[in-house]
């Protein structure tokens, strides 16, 4: 490089004020070559001030970056322009561990031409400690670092950043290639979608998760977020640094969680009960999906549970009422039946069951079960009209209605067959005093009939037999058994 006798001197007394390191850079061709430097940069190199003053930087100076790398690093730093900036680089040992920083500053030469300050120094020990704490809570928390320069394509990673990946931890920098080589087209472009919006500029942070199959043979998922760093002038992202989490447990437990929220789901529709939770300190309601399905509401309305209470019918919404104040004042839980009108006119009977949950592990609150039994009330219905009806034609008819609990011994009768006795209603019922009712002729005919109808399912026994009535007469009375 040429340079005028008056900008050697004046960039030679300023370089020679610095105690530390210093050298003057001009860009030629992407290659960063020295104006100037002064002793002490003389004396970290090793080399000749003559040799140096027109040499290329990178390949002078002995740092950890490799000669293009640190180019890259620096032109990447100037490009987005940032003056006054550093190029921060941890550098281990087997014996011990120095940070490098190269301070960055913009000079004009006195010939008008645009040159670049670069200091450099071994960083403070409490610089290192810092960069050290810093990196062994990352690995402690076993978060996996990235620092992605993309000018340069390189990218610094740490130890745990392998170890993410089910990996063999190897160099600290890594060409972009060697980072796609281990990952599936299908989670390149899954990254490729994720990232992209982040290198235009349309956002700065992205969050993507991505499966990758490790040494072993495995899958592992990894939940990578990153961050643009800088970006050029025209907002190009230019480095971007991030995280690595391998979340595959925490996959593993989301599946395990909807496949029973879906098994969950799937019976709560079968029996056609829904559940929900109150918390009395924050007022927080929680509804299952079959619980909007109840009330034929739909699901996730915000204002459900506020307006739950307003479609039970009256009677019954006041029975909810205090049977829910009960449980929130004393403790007491509750199980009713009642009857509301959901959101789009249908009368409906249901089961509501709640009671206090007290744990340790979360906060006191109520849980409750609301089950739709409008089908049983409705069944229930029908047959107490088919019993009624039933009775009515019998007692019209006057043919008498009995069953004999064979277990229990327990004989049951209606009215009518009080009445074709002569007995009065509710008198207790054996199997002996039907017997002795039953005339002694008949006894042994009758005894053999309902004999053969116990050893033979499904036999349907008819018989005419006669009875003695309280006051000494005789009845026939014709009997159907099975």
């Amino acid at each position: 490089m040429s340079s005028s006798p008056m900008q050697m001197i004046t960039a030679k007394a300023l370089i020679e004020a610095f105690p530390n390191p210093v050298a003057i850079l001009r860009i030629v061709e992407k290659r960063l070559l020295m104006v100037q430097v002064n002793d002490a940069f003389a004396a970290m190199t090793g080399k000749e001030r003559s040799r140096l003053e027109g040499a290329n930087f990178a390949a002078a100076t002995t740092f950890s970056y490799k000669e293009k790398e640190l180019t890259k690093a620096i032109l990447s730093t100037i490009d987005a322009g940032l003056p006054n900036s550093l190029v921060f680089h941890l550098v281990e040992s087997s014996e011990n561990s120095i940070l490098h920083k190269i301070s960055l500053g913009d000079i004009s030469t006195d010939a008008g031409d645009q040159c670049y300050l670069a200091t450099c120094s071994i960083a403070e020990a409490s610089e290192v400690g810092e960069e050290l704490r810093y990196r062994l809570a990352m690995e402690c928390a076993e978060l996996g670092l990235f620092d992605w320069d993309l000018p340069s394509g390189q990218c610094v990673v740490s130890d745990e950043w392998y170890r993410q990946l089910g990996l063999k931890v190897g160099k600290r920098v890594l060409p972009t290639h060697e980072l796609l080589e281990v990952m599936s087209k299908g989670t390149i472009d899954l990254l490729r979608d994720a990232v992209t919006p982040a290198l235009e500029g349309s956002i700065d942070i992205f969050d993507v998760e991505f499966p990758i199959v490790d040494s072993v043979g495995e899958t592992r998922w990894i939940r990578s977020k990153g961050k643009v760093h800088t970006r050029d002038r025209i907002g190009v992202a230019i480095r971007i640094v991030g995280v690595n989490t391998n979340v595959t447990h925490l996959k593993k437990v989301n599946e395990e969680l909807r496949r029973n929220q879906r098994l969950f789901n799937q019976i709560c529709h079968m029996v056609n009960a829904g559940g929900w939770e109150f918390f009395p300190e924050t007022e927080d309601v929680l509804w299952t999906d079959e619980l909007f399905r109840i009330f034929d509401i739909e699901k996730g309305n915000p204002k459900a549970s506020q307006d739950a209470l307003s479609y039970f019918v009256p009677g019954d919404r006041e029975i909810l009422t205090e049977s829910f104040t009960r449980l929130i004042n004393e403790g007491v839980s509750y199980d009713h039946e009642l009857r509301l009108v959901s959101a789009t006119g249908n009368l409906k009977w249901v089961r509501v069951m709640a009671e206090w949950e007290k744990s340790h592990d979360t906060a006191p609150h109520v849980w409750g079960v609301m089950m739709d039994i409008t089908a049983e009330k409705r069944a229930e219905e029908r047959e107490r009209n088919l019993i009624s009806r039933f009775q009515s034609a019998t007692c019209s008819a006057n043919i008498g209605v009995w069953q004999f609990d064979i277990q229990r011994g327990v004989v049951e009768w209606d009215e009518v067959m009080y009445s074709l006795f002569g007995l009065d209603p509710g008198t207790r019922i054996t199997r002996e005093l039907w017997d002795d009712l039953i005339l002694e002729e008949d006894r042994e005919m009758m005894e053999r009939e309902v004999e053969s109808v116990f050893r033979v399912p499904g036999m349907v026994s008819s018989k005419d037999y006669r009875i003695t009535l309280p006051d000494g007469s005789i009845r026939y009375i014709h009997g159907i058994a099975k």
